[in-house]
This record gives structure tokens, C-alpha cells and sequence, in this order.
């Protein structure tokens, strides 16, 4: 590593620490939740810390004993269970790759002709429902993160209706509320082992179980989640709760045809942000928000809208005109 490298690299973890404890300051909370920006920039900004993605138990159980929890066990142990059935299906999918190599690769081709067939040579099917051979899984996986966000979005707003507040900053919880965090952790936790185990089995990833932990792509988020539904059970959270639904459709919609959300995803990032401010701005009014759903809105929307303007700014410069004219030389 050379030392414009490394002063780089000290420079960005420094920058990470300053935000780290900035945040806290501009939306104060209780001295656990404090650390939950940290854990989010950690995650997001240093590569190796989310390698080991056991990391985030202790961390979870730090948070819950600064907040004065009673059990702190019995607080952490839903993250546990799901972190620990993480890591053991992922590692059944990388063995039932290659034993069973033969029968996915004949599944998938199946299906991936059969839908050519409807799409492309009978035309009774959009053409958007083909799945490519070495996607067919991953497609499956997809079609199951869209079925639960719109079957959670509807049964939601069924259940717990549409507030009448754009920001509902009362600060209360309506009966069964916790219960719906507590379903959004569950769904979010399962759509993404699914798709983990689905890159393994489509043979989308060539690298260790651990070392894929580290890919952006598969990230968990679910940890989240689980922050949300543990310290911000409040009504106010239907903002984004509901962003983060139409998040996964869209996302979900344009991996299944293996292309990138370039609209949806920033603009409802944006929204969160928004949100954030606007909340902000309320509290000298009286609004009450959980720190815990603001810390998260703030946070993985800022840097999302961060990291998709950083690939189109190098995007434009890579292919942007040159300020400069070429002069041709001919060499003889």
C-alpha cells in the first residue's frame, strides 16, 4: 500500500468517525442508540468490519444494555436466530451447488426455455417475465421480496390505516404496531437469505461464504430492522416503512431482469432524507419521533444518494467531452 493510499484510507475512516458522533449531537437519543450511526457507516464505509457480520450480536447487546434494557439476551436473541440461520443456509446453498450442480443447472435451463417459448416464439407472455438460465432462481427469490411487500403494504394500511398527519409526530403507538415492526424485520430477513442462497446456487458468486457477507449487493440490512422494531415503534414510522416497501418492489423488479434501479431507488432514498429534515425542523413545534427510525431514514438514504451521484459523476467524466482538443501527431 503506498502512502497517498494510506492517508487516503485514514482520511476516510476519520470522516466516518466525525459523522458518527455528529449525528447523535443534531438528533439526540439515549447513549445506546448513539452508536447506531456508527454501526451504519461502519457497515457502509469500512469494507472489512461487515465481513464478519457476527460483529453486529455484540454490538446489538452493547446498544441494548446502554439503553437499560432488563433482558439483553432476550432482546438480542431474534437478530442472533436470524444471523445464525444466515450463515448456516447460505453455506448449505455453496455445498448444494456443487453437489447438486447437474439438477439446478437442468431445473433452470427448464424453465428459462419454457419461458422463451411463451415470451419470444408463441408472444402470449411480456417479454419481461424471461428469466435468464443463471437467473431463474435468483428471479424466484425476487418474485417472493415483491409478493411480501406488497402483501405487507396492503395488509398494513388494512389493519393500521392511512394517517391523517404527513409526518404524525404525536409520538404514540397504536395497538399492534410492534407487531408489524416485528413482521417488517421478519420479511426483510427472509427475502435477503433467500437471495444470498440463490446467488450460491445460481453460481453468481465465486468467493467464500464469509468474504460474501462483504459484497454490496448482499449486505444485510435486516439489522435495521430489527433497531427499528426494537427502539421506534411509533406511528410516525409509516413513512418508512412505506418507502422502503416500494424500495424492494422496484429493486426487486429490475434484478429480477438483471439491471439496476436508476430512478426509483434514489428518489425514494431522497424522500427519506426529506423526511428526516422535515422532522427536524417540526421538533420546536413538538414533534416526537423515534431517533432510532431517524438515525436509519438519515443515514442509508444519505448514503445511497451519495453512492449512486458518485458512479454518475464518474460516469460523466469518463464519457463527458474533453475540454481540451487532441492534437494528432504523426510519427514516422
Amino acid at each position: 500500500m503506498g502512502k497517498k493510499q494510506a492517508v487516503s484510507r485514514y482520511q476516510h475512516h476519520a470522516i466516518t468517525a466525525a459523522i458518527s458522533a455528529i449525528v447523535p449531537a443534531l438528533l439526540p437519543s439515549g447513549p445506546g442508540l448513539s452508536l447506531v450511526p456508527g454501526m451504519f457507516l461502519a457497515g457502509a464505509r469500512i469494507r472489512g468490519l461487515h465481513i464478519r457480520f457476527w460483529g453486529v450480536l455484540p454490538l446489538a447487546a452493547l446498544v441494548a444494555a446502554l439503553e437499560g434494557v432488563e433482558s439483553v439476551l432476550g432482546t438480542v436473541f431474534p437478530l442472533g436466530l436470524v444471523v445464525a440461520l444466515h450463515y448456516y443456509m447460505v453455506s448449505k446453498a455453496a455445498v448444494w451447488r456443487s453437489s447438486q450442480r447437474e439438477a439446478l443447472d437442468t431445473f433452470a435451463d427448464g424453465v428459462s426455455g419454457f419461458l422463451n417459448q411463451k415470451c419470444y416464439v408463441e408472444k402470449v407472455w411480456p417479454k419481461f417475465l424471461h428469466m435468464k438460465s443463471e437467473r431463474v432462481l435468483i428471479s424466484f427469490s425476487c418474485i417472493l421480496k415483491i409478493a411480501l411487500a406488497i402483501a405487507w403494504l396492503v395488509l398494513f394500511m388494512l389493519f393500521q390505516g392511512f394517517p391523517s398527519d404527513p409526518l404524525d409526530c404525536a409520538g404514540t403507538t397504536p395497538r399492534g404496531l410492534k407487531v408489524w415492526t416485528w413482521i417488517m424485520f421478519g420479511c426483510v430477513a427472509l427475502t435477503e437469505i433467500l437471495y444470498h442462497c440463490a446467488m450460491y446456487l445460481s453460481n453468481n458468486i465465486r468467493c467464500a461464504v464469509v468474504n460474501s457477507f462483504a459484497l454490496p449487493v448482499l449486505q444485510p440490512t435486516y439489522w435495521q430492522w430489527y433497531i427499528v422494531a426494537q427502539y421506534g415503534p411509533t406511528h410516525g414510522i409509516w413513512v418508512p416503512l412505506f418507502v422502503e416497501n416500494v424500495r424492494t418492489i422496484s429493486v426487486s423488479f429490475f434484478r429480477m431482469q438483471d439491471k439496476d434501479d436508476h430512478f426509483i431507488s434514489p428518489l425514494v432514498s431522497i424522500i427519506d432524507v426529506l423526511h428526516v429534515i422535515a422532522v427536524i425542523l417540526s421538533r420546536p413545534f413538538g414533534c416526537v419521533y423515534p431517533a432510532a427510525v431517524l438515525y436509519r431514514q438519515l443515514l442509508a438514504g444519505a448514503l445511497f444518494v451519495q453512492s449512486v451521484s458518485t458512479l454518475r459523476l464518474k460516469k460523466w467524466r469518463t464519457w463527458s467531452p474533453a475540454k481540451k482538443k487532441a492534437c494528432p501527431r504523426i510519427r514516422l
